[in-house]
């Protein structure tokens, strides 16, 4: 393998890193809406449970799953889920404000914006800009992987 072909692989690798994180950096704001979502399919389901007359037989030859076992289920990941965002809103308490602003602008769903739009509205330079970047990237690596 010659230079630039180890040069390429460590930007190939460098990309796949950063998408990876950034995947763990929007979970932070999906989050909500899925604990909202899981909340509301436990809600549906025990309110279908307490009107109808439950016949277990009549749904067991129908191939699906007894009320109360999915309702633990769904309440298991329902926990698990308000736990994680529990984890990424201790982890933006203790990060400094220029890391949070980078993890908002990029990774916010709503902002969408793009390394060079971000480096614009927080008016830094490059290099700083992708030091407090890789900095992020780092912590984020480091605490949930």
């Amino acid at each position: 393998m010659n230079a630039i072909e180890t040069i390429h692989a460590a930007e190939t690798t460098n990309r796949s890193r950063g998408r990876k994180l950034g995947r763990i950096l929007k979970k932070y704001y999906v989050l909500p809406s899925k604990i909202r979502s899981i909340q509301l399919q436990i809600d549906q389901i025990e309110s279908k449970a307490l009107i109808s007359n439950y016949d277990y037989d009549t749904v067991k030859a129908a191939g699906t799953k007894d009320p109360t076992a999915r309702i633990a289920e769904l309440k298991t990941e329902l926990a698990f889920a308000k736990r994680e965002l529990e984890i990424f809103d201790q982890f933006r308490e203790v990060m400094p404000g220029p890391l949070i602003d980078i993890w908002e602008g990029l990774y916010n769903p709503k902002l969408g914006l793009n390394n060079n739009q971000l480096m614009l509205k927080l008016r830094i330079d490059r290099k700083m800009y992708y030091r407090s970047k890789n900095e992020l990237l780092d912590l984020i690596e480091e605490a949930f992987q």
